[in-house]
């Protein structure tokens, strides 16, 4: 009676586990890279304090219009695409090729516009989704930028650990059969490996609350 009112509570904690845990990869943030205490780092909160925006732009538009982005045509077309950039919540601003030929390229086929984030944007993914989703299906443009990427990470990462449960587990599974002979027993490491995999993801989307939880994280989990 002891033993399955255990596997009854394991289950049900699993389970809660497994729904509190699966938005750890919306609240992950990649890149955090910088010294807090370093010069560049103050340097950039002193920019924001200053200006209410973001120092580095968090959003870039590669745009090749069907005219020259130095013709009125194409300025147009680019005028545009950063009038649709800075509509998109979390962009403060966009900036856009000036006539004289600045963020165009060499050959005059390419013009690059700039969304800068508002200061107080703290999910760089998010808005990167957004950004992607504002000019999705358009072959006229190519997005980029941290917010962008974050948003490509975080996807790649929870593909990544998907297909680790798709492929992984039987592999395992085999292995484990072979070294064991006996199906309870080859059963019991992948038991154990998903229940630490699922409670540490819960572990870390409550943690995401207090702090700021890096998307590599997820990967050292899974390892």
């Amino acid at each position: 009676m002891r033993r399955r009112l255990i596997l009854v509570a394991t289950l049900i904690l699993a389970v809660g586990a497994g729904i509190v845990g699966s938005s750890v990869f919306e609240e992950a943030q990649p890149f955090g890279f910088n010294d807090s205490s370093s010069e560049s780092a103050r340097a950039y909160e002193l920019l924001e304090d200053a200006t209410g925006e973001q120092a580095v732009p968090g959003a870039l538009i590669l745009v090749e219009p069907d005219q020259s982005p130095r013709s009125a045509e194409g300025q147009a077309a680019v005028a545009r695409v950063a009038r649709r950039l800075s509509g998109t919540r979390g962009i403060a601003r966009a900036i856009q090729p000036d006539p004289d030929g600045s963020l165009i390229s060499d050959d005059g086929e390419v013009a690059l516009v700039q969304g800068i984030l508002g200061e107080s944007v703290d999910d760089l993914p998010e808005v990167g989704e957004r950004v992607e989703a504002r000019f999705a299906g358009r072959n006229d443009v190519e997005v980029g930028g941290i917010a962008v990427a974050a948003h490509q990470l975080n996807e790649t990462t929870e593909y990544d650990l998907r297909r680790i449960e798709l492929y992984a587990a039987p592999l395992l599974l085999l292995i484990s059969f072979f070294v064991f002979r006996g199906l309870v027993a080859a059963m019991l490491p992948l038991l154990v490996g998903g229940l630490s995999i699922v409670f540490t993801l819960a572990g870390l989307r409550l943690l995401s609350e207090v702090m700021v939880v890096d998307v590599f994280a997820l990967n050292v989990i899974t390892v």
